[in-house]
């Protein structure tokens, strides 16, 4: 139906089997091709005689030209995600195999409070508040089955100055050894400029092994994806135009966003911020936090005031995935919980605060006191004093 409504707006005869099944691809795999300013060159390809020949050509000039979205059709702007088999020329089974992919509608989006925030509450130089690591242990039906940990350094990328976040959980449930680790470059406005996922569940007989490399190129970004199940082994490349990707936020950005959020004690101001983000499918999918009521807990014989907030990913048509967590004052995590699951990661031992610019004073110095810097200053005085009796 879609490539056939291509052909009535490009005014193409349906020459061949073999094009209607790629024109399907190229339409159902989203690859925002600028449909109008290259139609004349397909069309003089399309009249080739061997129509196989043609589909090849018209496959390639689309994945080596690249072009942007100029769409034709209204309903091609409501596609998702752009899937890409591969940047080599199509085989007839991948076209098939293609042809299959769903269209999950319009794509979602960050609303303009999100986005406003992005723009007007983050930071353009690095803060060193948020420059520390949480150690906590993971504890299944109130056992202890392994360990997790979130740290934030600062480095350089390319060049560019940005943080570097580290996220990592080990551990058995029911027996079973599972882990994730997640390694993300954020820029200093919490744009993630690249993001690494690693996940494992050693399973008997049916292990499943996830990894998905997120990068940013230029004005889009590269999404790879790898998933083995037994021995069922799925890979794919999506590319997504930096356009779907305004107000994303990375599950590394995720980590420094939620210690900012408690810092500055924004809790109130989330509720209406709508962020995006990639769910474990690699589907992009709104996010959201909203404030949970605060408590105390007791850690180490201290009674210590939590803060707390409800992360929540939603995916069109899916049940919504949340996630509850609560915060010391200063940002460090206290907790962390699946709704619905049994596994809890908690602190076992009391973080050393973290101090906040807020709470930082400005030494006064006192120069007289620096035993090294009064012995230089009375060295060049009587130098100074000397070269003067000398002129005079």
């Amino acid at each position: 139906e879609k490539s056939s409504k291509v052909f009535r707006a490009l005014k193409w005869p349906a020459s061949s089997s073999i094009l209607e099944i790629w024109l399907a691809y190229s339409v159902s795999s989203n690859q925002y091709y600028k449909w109008a300013t290259i139609s004349n060159k397909i069309k003089q390809i399309v009249n080739n005689e061997n129509a196989t020949d043609a589909a090849m050509q018209v496959s390639s000039a689309f994945l080596s030209d690249r072009y942007e979205l100029e769409s034709v059709l209204p309903s091609l702007e409501t596609c998702y995600l752009g899937n890409v088999i591969n940047y080599n020329l199509l085989t007839a089974t991948q076209m098939e195999e293609a042809t299959g992919i769903d269209i999950s509608g319009e794509y979602p989006k960050a609303n303009s409070a999100a986005l406003k925030y992005l723009a007007s509450n983050i930071s353009r130089y690095h803060e060193e508040s948020l420059l520390f690591s949480d150690t906590m242990v993971m504890l299944s039906k109130g056992k202890y089955s392994g360990d997790s940990s979130i740290s934030v350094e600062l480095t350089t990328r390319r060049g560019e100055e940005c943080y570097l976040v580290h996220i990592s959980s080990k551990g058995a449930v029911d027996g079973i050894q599972m882990g994730t680790t997640i390694t993300g470059y954020i820029s200093l406005s919490m744009e993630t400029l690249e993001q690494q996922t690693m996940e494992y569940i050693k399973m008997p007989n049916r292990p499943i092994d996830r990894r998905a490399f997120l990068t940013q190129h230029g004005d889009e970004y590269i999404l790879r994806k790898f998933v083995a199940i037994g021995d069922a082994i799925e890979r794919k490349t999506y590319i997504i135009p930096n356009d779907m990707m305004k107000g994303f936020i990375s599950e590394a950005a995720s980590a420094l966003l939620q210690r900012q959020i408690m810092q500055n004690d924004e809790l109130d101001h989330m509720t209406d911020l709508e962020f995006i983000t990639l769910n474990a499918d690699c589907r992009l999918c709104h996010l959201t936090y909203i404030r949970t009521q605060a408590k105390e807990e007791s850690i180490n014989s201290d009674v210590v005031q939590l803060k707390g907030i409800t992360k929540t990913l939603t995916v069109q048509n899916e049940r919504p995935v949340s996630w509850s967590m609560y915060f010391f004052q200063d940002g460090h995590m206290f907790s962390r919980e699946q709704v619905g699951s049994t596994v809890t990661i908690k602190v076992n031992v009391k973080p050393v605060p973290v101090l906040l610019p807020k709470e930082r004073k400005i030494l006064e110095y006192k120069w007289q006191d620096d035993m090294q810097f009064y012995s230089q200053y009375l060295d060049r005085k009587e130098e100074l004093q000397a070269q003067r009796m000398t002129y005079l």
